[in-house]
């Protein structure tokens, strides 16, 4: 399920990690882009009624080329998975080794995946971090069906901090964190030298506690004084400055569409 970024088709991607975003994209053109900021995906029960609007925005014409020479993606918030960071380990080859290795990540973690999950990992970059995610094949397999209804197959499917993580290589020389507000949770990727560091998530029931939090927590993956980027999707430039963030640190506020 991780991406092909170089299909030449046309794609249909729907993002519901916070609101209700639809792309469609043909190389080498424009994008098209609709919204429904009404919806908010709580949990997986949720699912088949978000995609129904997400469908409901787009044409039928674009549909029918969708169906006849696209591709479909869809993007889920992270609580809907698992996820974790996999330390660099140059003895772990990419494959079956690497996706066991990280089944040891989750147990470490007191997660462990049983039956019932399909995990995806990828050594993105040599010498960092790899991130992990999990998705339930229940969910998985509503998606399909549900995306079948419509005379569509699904191409892959992702939470939103894997999604933004394996996009193209970041190519910053700086630390580098990626901030994203995805409903009731911040998720933060940390980055060096366009390498993973870490995952990091806080609940975001009262969002300035939750920044404050996470921003405290991000010290101890990176020192304070090596952060000069952050990226954020979701909360402000002022939401981060309320939370503490130093005014030293630049911050770029990007949308969804192109996280």
């Amino acid at each position: 399920m991780l991406p092909s970024w170089r299909k030449l088709g046309p794609q249909l991607r729907i993002n519901v990690a916070h609101q209700c975003i639809v792309q469609v994209k043909w190389a080498g053109m424009q994008s098209h882009t609709w919204h429904s900021p009404d919806v908010r995906l709580e949990d997986a029960e949720q699912v088949p009624f978000a995609l129904d609007v997400a469908l409901g925005m787009v044409s039928p014409a674009v549909l029918n080329g969708i169906r006849m020479a696209g591709t479909v993606a869809v993007q889920l918030p992270d609580s809907l998975a698992r996820l974790t960071t996999v330390p660099w380990s140059p003895d772990i080859r990419q494959g079956d080794e690497l996706l066991q290795y990280a089944r040891v990540q989750f147990e470490l973690q007191g997660l462990a995946l049983k039956e019932g999950w399909t995990l995806q990992c990828d050594w993105h970059a040599r010498g960092a971090s790899a991130l992990a995610y999990a998705l339930p094949d229940q969910l998985i397999e509503r998606i399909q069906a549900h995306l079948a209804t419509h005379g569509l197959v699904l191409d892959h499917l992702m939470p939103a901090s894997a999604h933004c993580h394996y996009r193209p290589l970041l190519r910053q020389k700086h630390v580098h964190v990626h901030l994203l507000r995805q409903g009731h949770r911040i998720s933060a990727l940390a980055y060096h030298h366009a390498r993973l560091l870490d995952w990091l998530q806080e609940a975001d029931s009262e969002q300035p506690v939750a920044l404050k939090r996470l921003l405290q927590r991000l010290t101890f993956v990176l020192p304070p004084d090596q952060i000069t980027h952050v990226e954020c999707v979701g909360c402000s430039e002022r939401d981060l400055r309320q939370a503490g963030l130093s005014e030293a640190i630049m911050v770029r506020e990007t949308s969804w569409e192109r996280a």
